[in-house]
């Protein structure tokens, strides 16, 4: 049993890498000479990509976080005016020695607070966005294991690219040929990304995240239409 570990560890990490949900491969022993009969594997693609746009909930992340960044810009520009102006005063040959003494202390507290502005804005931005992030892969994840579940799938591999009229730029070709794994072909009908992501919209419609203050509701899209030339995603998987 230990012989085998090493291989079966790394098989799962593999699998791992390439964002691949695998259930369980039938097999039965067949009528005629007792042979082996193993069933075909079903296969599903998912732009991840796709889906994540086109999920309101990721929409309303995009717009906090612009808010809380200018809560923090907004902070921080207070006390950069106040900086400048020290340092037009420190400047006006009017200022006598004893003022420019006092305003040196003055300069650096504000520069401190700047910084700890700076440094606890990176610190909430990033846990916030993460954290929201998280949880909408993880909406995904259920919707994508519920649908694969229901319709006999055995595995549904995850990929990431843009479908807009830049899909063919030379520099967006070389970029996916770096990528480690990247779907150069499939048959349309193994692409379940407009169905996940309509599924993802009405399975978690009354959970998504108001949008903030003063922002209009954001209408419950599908996933983004490819560009001419870039297979169409179908609903369901073909045996």
């Amino acid at each position: 049993m230990k012989k085998h570990a090493g291989i079966v560890a790394v098989c799962g990490l593999a699998a791992l890498a390439t964002g691949v949900y695998i259930g369980n491969t039938v097999t039965a022993q067949g009528n005629a000479g007792g042979a082996a009969v193993v069933a075909r594997t079903r296969i599903a693609f998912l732009n991840l990509n796709e889906v994540v746009k086109a999920y309101p909930k990721f929409k309303n992340l995009q717009e906090t976080m612009k808010q809380k960044d200018k809560f923090y810009m907004d902070k921080i520009k207070v006390l950069d005016d106040k900086l400048k102006e020290l340092q037009k005063l420190y400047q006006n040959q009017a200022t006598s020695q004893a003022e420019r003494d006092n305003i040196e202390p003055q300069a650096r507290h504000i520069k401190a607070d700047m910084e700890n502005i700076t440094n606890e804005a990176k610190r909430e931005l990033i846990k916030f966005y993460d954290d929201n992030m998280a949880q909408i892969f993880m909406e995904v994840d259920t919707v994508v294991r519920e649908y694969a579940t229901t319709n006999g799938i055995d595995a549904v591999i995850r990929y990431s690219e843009d479908w807009n009229n830049e899909y063919h730029k030379p520099e967006n070709v070389v970029r996916r040929m770096n990528l480690p794994i990247w779907v150069m072909y499939k048959d349309n009908n193994l692409d379940i990304t407009q169905t996940v992501s309509k599924n993802l919209n009405n399975r978690f419609a009354n959970a998504a995240v108001a949008p903030p203050a003063g922002a209009n509701p954001i209408q419950q899209t599908g996933a983004t239409a490819p560009p001419a030339g870039t297979p169409a995603p179908a609903p369901a998987p073909r045996q």
